[in-house]
């Protein structure tokens, strides 16, 4: 009920409330009060660029600093991740070749052994039977199965950098990876208190005026009493 009481009784305004210029005066000095003195204190994540607002607790704005890190840090490391996943493809498809020519290398080997070996031996029988037999051959058979046992050593040797290089990739990429969700952690707490003043232009006054407060006006044992309507009374 925004009405007074039937019986309600108002105190005299008097000097400078009841002077029309002196209030116009009291209200311009009480914007200006209001410009000087007020300051909202907010929250700020330079990093990520969030502001709170007056309603958010720290709480809260902690909460929405951390999902934004998060989401920011997933991001980034997808990045790092995929740069590492391409150059770790690229090697296991050099290293599928490779295998792949080990095997030949090994076949070719193995049947340029047994042949040398089977000339081998059919040089030594003609020798022994006294029939002519060129060595030739069997020296050429023999040079190239040097050369093919060559490649295969060098296809392994090939195989196992290979697969070094993609562990120590792998490895790498989990440090890179985890040094980019670390480093976005830890920007989620780096916060900063900031204080607004308010703007000139940004201050609207809906009201400003005199107010009466209420009291009760009591008898009490022949005495009249003034008591607050709102407050605890002593």
């Amino acid at each position: 009920n925004q009405s007074p009481a039937p019986q309600a009784r108002f105190t005299s305004i008097n000097a400078p409330l009841s002077d029309e210029k002196a209030m116009k005066n009291l209200e311009k000095d009480f914007l200006e009060w209001i410009y000087r003195s007020s300051q909202l204190s907010l929250l700020f994540n330079p990093t990520l660029k969030i502001c709170s607002s007056p309603q958010l607790t720290a709480e809260e704005f902690s909460r929405l600093c951390s999902e934004a890190a998060r989401k920011a840090g997933d991001a980034e490391a997808a990045k790092v991740a995929a740069s590492f996943d391409s150059k770790i493809a690229s090697l296991r498809e050099k290293l599928q070749k490779e295998e792949f020519e080990l095997k030949m290398d090994q076949s070719e080997y193995e049947s340029l052994k047994k042949e040398g070996l089977v000339r081998g031996a059919e040089t030594i029988l003609g020798i022994l039977s006294k029939r002519r037999r060129t060595v030739s051959p069997t020296m050429t058979k023999y040079r190239q199965a040097q050369k093919a046992k060559a490649d295969v050593e060098e296809s392994i040797r090939t195989i196992e950098a290979i697969k070094k290089q993609i562990a120590e990739l792998e490895q790498s990429k989990i440090k890179a990876v985890q040094e980019v969700r670390d480093r976005w952690n830890k920007i989620a707490s780096e916060v900063t208190e900031i204080r607004i003043s308010p703007g000139r232009k940004d201050m609207h006054l809906d009201l400003f005026g005199v107010a009466w407060f209420p009291y009760y006006v009591v008898q009490v044992k022949g005495e009249t009493l003034e008591l607050p309507a709102f407050g605890a009374v002593a």
